[in-house]
Formats: C-alpha cells, structure tokens, sequence
C-alpha cells in the first residue's frame, strides 16, 4: 500500500474563483478547473491522466492519497482531503459504468458523453496556464485539452474519502514541511512517501484529530 501527496490548484487560488465562491456560493477549496481533477464534492472522487498524465497508471487498490493545495497564490499549503483508492478502471465509460451501478452521480472528470465541463464562470479561469494547453481561449478549447488527455490515457482510479475539508483547511507551514519532510515531496510527478515520511506525516495528521491507518 502506497502513499502519495498530490496538489491542485484551488478555486479560491485566483481572484476570479474567490468572486466565483461568492457568487455561486461554492465551496473555496475544490478543484478550480472547469473538470475537477478530483472532484472532492463527489461521494466517490475519481483520479485520471486529466492533471497529472502518468499518475493515475501507477496507482493501485488500497493507495492512499493526500491532496494539498498548490503554493503559488495561497498563504500557506493547506491539506484539503485524503483517498484511498477502491477500484480501478481501465476507461472512463468503464468507470461510468460502476458509478451508474452504484446508483452514484458521476464526478466531473469522467469524459463521457453529457458528462459537461463546469461553466467558465465558477472556475479559476486559468485557461492556458500550462504548457499543454497554451493558447486554450475559451471553455471548449480547455476542456478539448483534457479530452485530448482521457484519450491518451484512459485508466481511472475511483476513491473512497478518507478526510476532506473544503472550507478551511489545515495549513502546513514551512517549519512543519521541514520537520516532516526535509523539503515539500514534488507533486507533479508524485513519489511514494517513505515510511520515515509517513510516519511523521501521520503524527501530524493524529495531531489534527486525523486518524489514517
């Protein structure tokens, strides 16, 4: 059993998502994007290739996943959610598939059909802020770049909350980030904690009130 930190980029993270939080009254810690990678107001959130491409291939049933937020633009990282994977799939319609079966709504990042992106105006609006998908102008061209991604890799691993908090989350400052961890692990390409990593990440977590065994 795995465990790995993961980041994303928050709604609350530009000025046009916290003016989203207001006037859609959502909430400021999901996911910014106009396909929430994950989807943490989903029951059961879903990680794909849509954010981080080669990610999803290496997870496996009963790997957890801690997800913080970016640096860049927030006053500290803060911890939003926890999960452990449950079941994996090899496609989006497969996972669409267990979802419908379970009677359960689908998260937002499954590219199926009529499965729509968020509307531009409750995102962060960061259209083309990374490299692959420089140049996207308008909703329909970011969300063709995750299109584009579900069909290069198209596993989905379907997860289980095992801590969320999308209001106000707990910061991790940069002292604790040292003791923790020497430094903050990349999350781009995500590594798997090392059991001295984890074991005081865990301890920071037991003194949150956070209990992952």
């Amino acid at each position: 059993m795995a465990f790995y930190l993961n980041s994303f980029h928050p709604l609350c993270s530009t000025k046009l998502g916290r003016i989203a939080v207001v006037q859609h009254k959502l909430q400021p810690y999901i996911d910014g994007s106009c396909r929430r990678e994950p989807d943490l107001e989903n029951q059961f959130p879903a990680i794909t290739s849509l954010c981080r491409p080669k990610f999803v291939s290496r997870l496996e049933e009963g790997d957890r996943i801690a997800y913080f937020t970016i640096k860049k633009g927030m006053p500290a990282r803060k911890l939003v959610a926890i999960l452990t994977v449950i079941k994996l799939s090899a496609t989006h319609i497969e996972a669409k598939l267990w979802y419908d079966e379970n009677g359960c709504d689908l998260p937002n990042n499954l590219m199926v059909p009529a499965n729509s992106p968020i509307p531009l105006d409750k995102t962060h609006q960061k259209m083309g802020w990374d490299l692959w998908v420089k140049g996207a102008n308008s909703l329909a061209e970011w969300d063709l770049a995750y299109q584009v991604r579900a069909e290069e890799n198209e596993k989905v691993a379907i997860c289980k909350v095992l801590f969320l908090e999308l209001k106000d989350p707990f910061s991790l400052n940069e002292n604790f980030i040292q003791k923790i961890f020497g430094w903050f692990p990349g999350t781009q390409t995500p590594r798997i904690l090392r059991a001295n990593e984890l074991r005081r990440f865990k301890v920071w977590l037991s003194f949150k009130g956070i209990q992952i065994h």
